[in-house]
């Protein structure tokens, strides 16, 4: 007999679990995954469906596509099917082991029916118009000096506004301390000492004690007027030294803004040289595109890289427990992908295979690398790619090697030389071996093209310099270009080299002259219009204040020449009408030459 209580009581939470992740868990899911892909990729991530399957332990996610953030309009990559199983004893330790993937229809540089763009992102473009600035082919607008030197750009600007504060304090010094020069007081006093002398008489005790009065107030004055003179004498000096230091500055500033002059033509010499011509053939966006390619490691090590030990914890200030942790025997990390198997299509239609190895948030826990593995071939095409991703020790290090020989170049747009450059026709080749060792970034890639055909759009009225490169374009039918890199993953650094280089001087190097003397003419136009008013009147504050602050101290000075003399004279007439015969001791002392 069937007990149908215990049944619904077994029965029921299990519809009511199916009910929820049939209805409820799915959908759920889908929106966190793209929620978190977004905000990773920071632009749309979009999923058709997802179904999730208990009995299984499977997870299939159907209909990925992963906009580009650059190109909005275009996804970085779109995926038809992804299958994850995970293994079921992990789960109860809140691990999720996937033990196989498979990944499926993997397809990049689809157009997107509706944009992926988030709002306010505009840093992409930006950048893209920053470094299509950088291309020999918009030189009189990437190098014109009314935008490229500014207060701010100018080093000789900065300096001087760096002295004139602090000079204008100085020469506010000047003015205070000559103010506070009270040598025609000190004058005075002296004055009506000596007139006081010469017109009081001196008889008997009487007057041999006013003498001894007035022996002591000379002594007073004596050394007023020693203290006056030495302060006189100071700011003297010091107005003498800063002047000089004044000349000092003008110097400097006529040598830095010679400096910033000789800056941006040397910059005209590199954008007109081999390498500066390579950079606007190749134009932006495949400048953008390879610092794309290295945001990847980028990515990749923020993904699985070793996080931030957590803070240390407080001090107990009462004693308290020790955690003793369960014994956990294996060694799980909390999330460890094992293997995915993946297939897809590059753009121009070439199918290949690849898998995926030991991907986990952990891999000082697991201790081995992730490794990624592709290849496909046809009979005139083949594509190779390994990739290794160690963040087992302290220094983590990437690795990837890849090549892809017999690529289609025909309708391959480039840069813009006063005019757009695009390839109608050709067959290719790429090899890269890129490293990152830490924040070290180097490597080189290499791309090769055979029977090329270059379209170059020149405008009729095109200068020396673009005819001259037009004329190297047409007749290009191979060519080897190399990039090295170096610097780190935040700030890389390029160096180009090609087949062409030679060809590039030589239809560069008439142009050379002519533009950079044009623009250094403009540049020291540029830089005179903005320094020298604001020169001049640097100058002018250092003569104006230390002049007359000078002239203040040459008064003072003049005032006080001669009243030592003045003064024993006074003294000496004093000993005659008092009796004396000679100058007492002290009075010798007090004027004797030192």
């Amino acid at each position: 007999m069937i007990r149908w209580n215990r049944f619904f009581l077994i029965a029921t939470p299990l519809v009511l679990l199916w009910a929820a992740g049939h209805f409820f868990l799915d959908r759920g899911l889908k929106m966190a995954v793209e929620q978190f892909g977004t905000a990773a990729n920071g632009a749309r991530v979009d999923v058709r469906g997802l179904t999730t399957r208990f009995w299984r332990l499977s997870l299939d996610i159907r209909g990925v596509a992963v906009a580009d953030a650059d190109a909005p309009m275009t996804n970085l990559v779109e995926i038809e099917k992804i299958r994850f199983r995970l293994a079921p004893k992990p789960l109860f330790w809140r691990r999720f082991i996937i033990e196989e993937a498979t990944v499926t229809g993997v397809r990049t540089g689809t157009a997107r029916r509706v944009s992926g763009a988030l709002p306010h992102r505009g840093a992409g473009a930006e950048k893209t118009k920053e470094v299509a600035d950088a291309a020999v082919g918009n030189l009189k607008t990437a190098y014109d000096p009314s935008r490229r030197i500014s207060t701010s750009s100018l080093t000789a600007y900065v300096y001087l506004e760096k002295e004139r504060a602090r000079l204008t304090t100085r020469a506010d010094e000047w003015k205070t301390r000559a103010d506070s020069l009270d040598v025609k007081a000190l004058t005075e006093k002296t004055q009506d000492f000596i007139k006081k002398i010469q017109g009081d008489g001196f008889s008997g005790l009487e007057g041999a004690a006013k003498a001894q009065k007035y022996l002591k107030e000379a002594k007073g004055l004596r050394a007023e007027l020693k203290t006056a003179r030495g302060t006189v004498k100071d700011l003297k000096t010091s107005l003498s030294n800063e002047l000089g230091r004044s000349r000092e500055t003008l110097k400097e500033i006529d040598r830095l803004r010679r400096e910033d002059v000789e800056r941006l033509v040397g910059d005209v010499k590199g954008a007109l040289s081999a390498e500066g011509a390579l950079k606007g053939l190749l134009g932006p966006a495949w400048t953008a595109k390879l610092e794309k390619a290295l945001g990847l490691f980028e990515k990749t090590r923020k993904l699985s890289g070793p996080s931030e030990p957590p803070p240390p914890e407080p001090t107990a200030r009462f004693p308290r427990g020790r955690d003793i942790a369960f014994p956990f025997h294996h060694r799980w990390p909390v999330f460890h992908l094992k293997h995915a198997g993946f297939s897809g299509q590059t753009p121009d239609g070439l199918s290949y295979t690849g898998e995926l190895r030991d991907a986990a948030s952990d891999p000082v826990l697991l201790g081995r690398p992730a490794v990624l593995t592709a290849a496909g071939s046809t009979e005139n095409r083949a594509l190779n790619l390994k990739g290794t991703f160690d963040f087992t020790t302290a220094t983590p290090r990437q690795a990837l090697t890849g090549s892809y020989t017999g690529l289609p170049l025909g309708g391959l747009s480039l840069g813009h030389l006063q005019g757009p450059v695009a390839l109608t026709a050709g067959r290719g080749e790429v090899r890269a071996d890129v490293s990152v060792t830490g924040d070290a970034l180097g490597g080189r890639v290499d791309l090769r093209g055979e029977n090329l055909t270059v379209n170059h759009e020149s405008p009729q009225d095109a200068d020396r310099l673009t005819q001259s490169l037009h004329a190297v374009l047409s007749g290009v039918n191979k060519a080897s270009i190399g990039v090295g890199l170096g610097g780190t993953l935040r700030t890389p650094r390029f160096s180009l080299n090609s087949t062409l280089d030679d060809q590039l001087r030589n239809a560069l190097k008439g142009a050379l002259d002519q533009e950079v003397a044009r623009l250094r003419a403009d540049a020291e136009k540029r830089v005179a219009a903005l320094l020298d008013k604001e020169t001049e009147k640097l100058s002018d504050l250092v003569n104006g204040r230390a002049g007359d602050a000078l002239a203040k101290v040459g008064l003072g000075e003049k005032d006080l020449g001669g009243l030592d003399e003045r003064l024993e004279k006074a003294l000496r007439d004093l000993t005659g009408k008092s009796g004396a015969t000679a100058l007492p001791d002290k009075l010798q002392k007090l004027f004797k030459k030192k």
